[in-house]
Parts: C-alpha cells; structure tokens; sequence
C-alpha cells in the first residue's frame, strides 16, 4: 500500500469525518448563508421541543417544530404564492450544496477505493503482507463515505423535480393556484426529508426514544380505531348512501380548499348535524 497516497486520502477525508461534528444550526433560527447542505448543517434533535416543554404538536408528528422551521426563514407556515420565490431560493441552495459534496465524497471514495480493494485481495489470497486492520479502517472510511452520498442523493433525487415544478409554476405569473400547489409541494417534500433523516439519526430506535417520544408511538394504538374510522370509497362506490353514522365521520375530515394541509372543522360540525351554516 502506498503510504502517500493513503495520507493524502486521509486527509481528503477529514470534512467528511468532521461535517457533523461542526457546530450545527438550531432548525428554530434563521439559518442565514448556508455553507453545507441539510444533511449536515441542521441540529435535527432542534426539531422538537426538550423533553419535558409542552408543544402543539399533532398526533403521531415526528418534527414539532416544523412550522417555526419554515417561519424563522422568512416563510409563512400556511403557504402562499407569495411565499414559492423564499422557499425556492432555500431549496436551491442546498441542492447546489448537496450537488457538491456528493461529487466531492465521489472523490474521496474513488481515493480509497483501489487501495480497499487491493487489501481485501490480499487477505482473500492470504498474502504475508495482507493487513487486516488497515483494511477494516478504510472500510469504515468507505462506509462513511457511502453513507454520507446515500444520504445526500436522497436530497438531490427529491429537489431537482421539485425545483422544475417550482419553475413552471414560475412561469405562469398569473396562476397563484399553481404557484400555491408548488409552494405546499415544496414544504411537503422538505418535511418528510427531514423527518426521514431524524429517524434515520436516532436509528428509529423504540428503546431509545424520549418519554414524549414514546407516549406519541402509544397513541398510534390507543387511537388507531378513532383515526381509521373514516371508510375508503373506491370509485365504484363513492356515489352509495353513507348513512347518518358514516355522513358525520365523513363531516369531521373535510379539507379546506383554501389550506389543503388544513380541516373545516365548523363546517364540518354543522354538516354532522345536518345545517349548513350562511
């Protein structure tokens, strides 16, 4: 093994290793300029509150705090076509940052490949010069390595046709529904990404979630039959009589055409009741 190039590849790898052991950004503060992606510059754990504070947070919600994420950027929890130029510019900048580490721990990892492959040759052959634990670092280093561009392409995947939708929509000034629709995608997409991240960060562990973690986990049972109360109609069925029992189930989910993230729980009431209100 060549112990310049191995330096020399050591070295490269020293902002992968270190990427998450920099200071990370509170997800409740205005990020400002960012210099890394997602990935490796948001203080996940910030996404919820410490345990033992009280938060509004929705039953089986994985980031609490997802709505002051978005508001701390300058952009309104309940999307608006005004509010599609603030978070394209937000996903923008870390899928130009993301582009770039990835192509960069493409690098590193080619580096250490040819290296990692001629240990493991070695020991398959039973070579006197075969080196189990210089093998085992650079495989860690290379699990590191792929690990960290599995996750940064789990951003890009996502952004890149968010963005072309986000400009088409920009390309019809005139149609806030559209603009609306992109806005609402765009939060949708950003959310499940990191969600799937902090669970990824915690190994989705049951064992060691938080109190608060596990009383929410608790309430997906309890609460199962309340939260599939509500038929499935297919389109074969959707024009049947529902009955007074299935009328008001079905009056307690109507969404707002206005806020589609949202419920018409007034209406919704009244129709369960059997009056519309004026």
């Amino acid at each position: 093994m060549n112990p310049i190039r191995l330096c020399l590849a050591l070295f490269a790898l020293i902002p992968a290793w270190t990427c998450r052991a920099e200071e990370l950004k509170p997800v409740t503060e205005p990020l400002g300029i960012l210099t890394k992606p997602f990935a490796f510059a948001l203080d996940f754990k910030t996404f919820n509150p410490p345990e033992g504070e009280k938060s509004d947070e929705a039953l089986g919600e994985i980031l609490s705090l997802y709505d002051e994420f978005l508001e701390a950027q300058g952009i309104p929890a309940m999307s608006s076509p005004e509010s599609l130029d603030r978070i394209e510019a937000l996903v923008l900048r870390d899928y130009g940052l993301a582009k770039a580490r990835e192509s960069a721990l493409d690098e590193q990892y080619d580096a250490l490949k040819e290296d990692l492959e001629k240990c493991e040759d070695d020991l398959l052959d039973r070579d006197k010069k075969a080196d189990l634990g210089a093998y085992l670092d650079l495989k860690a280093e290379a699990d590191a390595l792929k690990s960290g561009r599995k996750l940064l392409r789990s951003y890009v995947d996502f952004e890149k046709p968010l963005l072309e939708k986000i400009g088409r929509a920009k390309a019809s000034p005139q149609d806030s529904r559209l603009r609306k629709e992109a806005s609402d995608m765009a939060a949708r997409i950003l959310y499940s990404l990191f969600a799937d991240q902090y669970l990824s960060d915690s190994d989705d562990d049951p064992l060691q979630r938080s109190p608060r973690e596990k009383r929410q986990l608790v309430k997906h049972f309890v609460c199962r039959a309340d939260l599939n109360a509500t038929r499935y109609f297919t389109p074969h069925t959707r024009n049947c009589p529902v009955g007074r029992l299935g009328a008001t189930k079905e009056a307690t989910n109507l969404v707002d055409r206005t806020g589609p993230v949202c419920f018409r729980r007034a209406v919704g009431e009244a129709l369960a009741r059997g009056c519309l209100p004026t």
